[in-house]
Order: C-alpha cells, then structure tokens, then sequence
C-alpha cells in the first residue's frame, strides 16, 4: 500500500545533504543572472527542483554546480 504524499521514486542519497537554494539565493550566490533566468531553466527542464508545493521549490547547489560545469566553454584566444 502507498502512502499519501510519499515520493514513488527513491531519493539519491548522495545528494541527500546537498544545500537547498531558493531561485533567488541560485541566481546571486551561483551568478546566474536574474532570478526569471532561473525560472526560465527550471520552465525548461534544464535545472532540476525539489518541490515542496505548488509554488515552494528549492534548487540543489549540486545540481547547479553540475549545470554550469556542463555550460563552461573554453576562453577564446585573442586576435593577433
């Protein structure tokens, strides 16, 4: 029998003691831009949330750590 409320899927347990962001802390702590950027990935399936309600969500620093790794593209050499 299912509990009410409980996730169906297992929880990754190497992300258990990740810190927890809001949109806002992502965007300033992280350098993300402005928080309707963050929005926007999330709107988009780019960045992951943890979901508390509805409208409640929080990022995980790693999975923010792990977008930007993924976006790093290496410096230009400059013109000679």
């Amino acid at each position: 029998m299912k509990k009410l409320g409980m996730p169906s899927e297992k929880v990754d347990e190497g992300r258990v003691g990740d810190r927890l962001l809001t949109k806002a802390q992502a965007a300033e702590e992280k350098n993300l831009g402005k928080i309707y950027t963050v929005e926007r990935w999330i709107r988009l399936g780019k960045l992951p949330v943890v979901r508390f309600g509805p409208r409640h969500v929080r990022l995980r620093e790693s999975d923010i750590d792990a977008f930007i790794a993924a976006h790093l593209q290496p410096a230009r050499e400059q013109a000679r």
